[in-house]
């Protein structure tokens, strides 16, 4: 027997997608200025996130541990650059792209080792040491 669910419309703050055992395998939520999609695997860390905040667009993948592995976001102040804190909010930020894609791979540690970007309508690419500091730059800064 199907039911036809045609018209009808579900509102809520946040939505959360459990599996058959009860665990958390997506939220969907609406914090002020924006929207979010988190993914989990089995064990419940973050997998994949998607966001989206007045500032840009972000797309983010981690680990099995939780540790991010690549962002890759579009925006006025690079909001796929920024690390997710305990509750999902905005922690740390790194690098720097104007209305422009930027794309940075991070090393175990959780620095970035590798970040491609805009800066002033160019394009740049930058490469980190283990501690985040800066060891290559094109163009050179």
């Amino acid at each position: 027997m199907s039911k036809s669910f045609a018209g009808r419309t579900l509102e809520a703050g946040e939505f959360i997608l459990r599996d058959g055992n009860g665990k958390v395998r997506a939220r969907l939520a609406a914090p002020p200025g924006g929207a979010r999609l988190d993914l989990y695997d089995d064990g419940g860390t973050t997998r994949a996130s998607l966001g989206i905040t007045a500032a840009g667009v972000g797309l983010a993948f981690y680990d099995p541990d939780g540790k991010p592995q690549a962002t890759l976001g579009s925006g006025l102040s690079a909001v796929a650059a920024r690390q997710p804190g305990p509750r999902g909010e905005p922690e740390g930020f790194y690098g720097q792209a104007e209305d422009a894609p930027i794309l940075i791979f991070y090393g175990r540690n959780r620095t970035p080792q590798i970040m491609l970007s805009m800066v002033r309508g160019r394009p740049q690419i930058r490469l980190f040491d283990e501690k985040g500091k800066v060891i290559q730059s094109a163009p050179q800064e």
